[in-house]
């Protein structure tokens, strides 16, 4: 589940990022600035150009890389059962996305490939988040039902104790019983010669 939200992490602050670059790309689109403007606008959409760039290389989980397209799935284990409880998630690829280099707002003519580039990268960063989300609930839902199987087992053996130990104790209460009938009657029996000898001295 970690590594879910992990992933989801990079990839949010991959879109706010986006989405700072295409309010760049916008008003460097405005014809009234001069080309100063412009280029001032440029120095920070290619930082974060840069940053974006730096989750796609470096952004891993237990030194596995996440976004770089070297790995286009995970395989981990949620349960006990390493045969059947495993799944396998898909890993969003951010190395085909046409905004992490090559693209400026320098120009009019820049900023509108730079937006188109940008919208683009969105939409496909969207879909990888949701892909990301329906895993997450997924594997939720199999973990809530592995545990809820878990604790009607755990009920299961815990009344069967119960059961165990309430029989034991009605069975060892019944031979008490029996036993302490059996020795009042034997005492009774033993008792019943002194009772007659009684009668025929009296």
């Amino acid at each position: 589940m970690s590594y879910l939200q992990t992933a989801d992490s990079y990839l949010g602050q991959v879109e706010n990022n986006l989405q700072r670059m295409r309010q760049l790309a916008v008003e460097a689109n405005n014809g009234g600035l001069s080309t100063t403007d412009q280029a001032n606008l440029d120095k920070e959409y290619q930082k974060l150009a840069t940053a974006n760039k730096n989750i796609e290389t470096n952004a891993n989980y237990n030194g596995n890389k996440l976004f770089d397209g070297s790995v286009t799935s995970t395989t981990f284990q949620y349960g006990q059962n390493a045969a059947t409880d495993v799944t396998s998630v898909s890993n969003a690829n951010l190395s085909t996305f046409g905004t992490l280099s090559g693209t400026s707002v320098t120009s009019t003519a820049n900023a509108t490939a730079a937006q188109a580039a940008i919208d683009t990268d969105l939409t496909n960063l969207k879909a990888a988040r949701a892909n990301l989300g329906a895993q997450q609930s997924g594997l939720n839902s199999t973990i809530n039902t592995l545990t809820s199987n878990n604790t009607a087992l755990s009920a299961a053996k815990s009344s069967l104790i119960d059961t165990d130990y309430a029989s034991e104790t009605s069975n060892m209460t019944r031979q008490n019983i029996l036993q302490q009938a059996g020795t009042a009657m034997l005492a009774q029996a033993n008792s019943a010669p002194n009772s007659i000898l009684s009668l025929l001295k009296g």
